[in-house]
């Protein structure tokens, strides 16, 4: 029995041992633990940190992100404003162009212009040159100043005319310059293809009356007359016609106004004795007198 108890003791002491070196080994790994819980801590703090930093720099990113899609699209704005402008001036300078181009004309037409009145003035120098050099001997040569002076009146008579023909002539060509600077819209810049259209035919007809058939002292409804029947419309619809249809049947007519106006010699027509009377102004020829286109049938 106490071989046996002594036996025990030594399997106690040895398991005893045992225990107290798991115990040990315990100790050290729980001390391990609690160093690693620690750094855990610590890198756990670290990466809260980092967590929170790059929130902050996702915010601001964002804020930065959004400030340049604001910028982006106020630079999109700004570049549509200059495109608009840019478009803008361009027009304004084709517009200008014209203008030049037309002013060119008319200075030209006006130095021919001036070249009537100093032939005028000329004719006017030699009536007066022609009464001072025969006031003394004015018995004598009576019968030859009222030649001369019946041939200057009907002389300068004739320049007054060929004056109002070339004013009209110049109405006559320059108002098809001037659709451009009124108007806009396809039917003027492809005029051979788009109708002028319902909705800006009044207007146009109104505008092209007042520069010039009233001008040339004629009916609108004449000229929408002879044009429908050129184009084989009714006067209604006359809308459905090309501008450049509308600019050749108005220049036919007004070339038959202005050989009626101005007839060559031997023609029928308004004569210079009727111009004279009407004080050189279409306004005051009588009804019969002014043009009106008469379909032949």
């Amino acid at each position: 029995l106490n071989q046996e108890l002594q036996q025990n003791n030594e399997e106690y002491k040895s398991l005893n041992l045992l225990l107290n070196q798991s115990n040990e080994e315990f100790e050290r790994n729980n001390v391990m633990l609690r160093e690693s819980n620690a750094n855990y801590d610590i890198l756990n703090g670290i990466l809260n940190l980092t967590v929170q930093n790059l929130h902050m720099k996702v915010d601001a990113l964002e804020v930065v992100s959004a400030n340049l899609t604001k910028t982006v699209t106020k630079y999109e704005e700004l570049n549509t404003e200059l495109e608009l402008h840019v478009n803008d001036l361009t027009t304004q300078n084709a517009l200008l162009q014209t203008s030049i181009q037309e002013l060119d004309v008319q200075v030209d037409k006006l130095e021919i212009n001036n070249d009537y009145y100093r032939k005028l003035n000329q004719n006017l120098t030699t009536i007066v040159s022609f009464l001072d050099d025969t006031s003394q001997t004015i018995d004598e040569s009576f019968n030859d100043m009222v030649a001369y002076l019946t041939l200057t009146i009907t002389t300068n008579r004739h320049l007054v005319v060929e004056n109002v023909h070339f004013n009209m002539e110049t109405k006559e060509e320059g108002w098809r310059c001037r659709v451009e600077d009124a108007f806009g819209g396809d039917w003027v810049t492809d005029p051979t293809n788009v109708p002028i259209g319902s909705n800006e035919y009044a207007n146009f007809l109104k505008w092209i009356d007042e520069i010039l058939f009233s001008e040339l002292c004629i009916s609108v409804d004449n000229v929408e007359a002879y044009l429908a029947d050129r184009y084989g419309v009714e006067v209604n619809d006359l809308s459905t016609i090309t501008l450049s249809e509308f600019t050749r049947g108005v220049h036919w007519y007004n070339l038959a106004v202005l050989n009626h106006y101005f007839p060559d010699e031997n023609e029928e027509g308004v004569t210079e004795e009727e111009w004279e009377g009407a004080q050189f102004k279409c306004a005051n020829l009588p009804l019969d007198k002014r043009y009106l286109w008469i379909k032949l049938f």
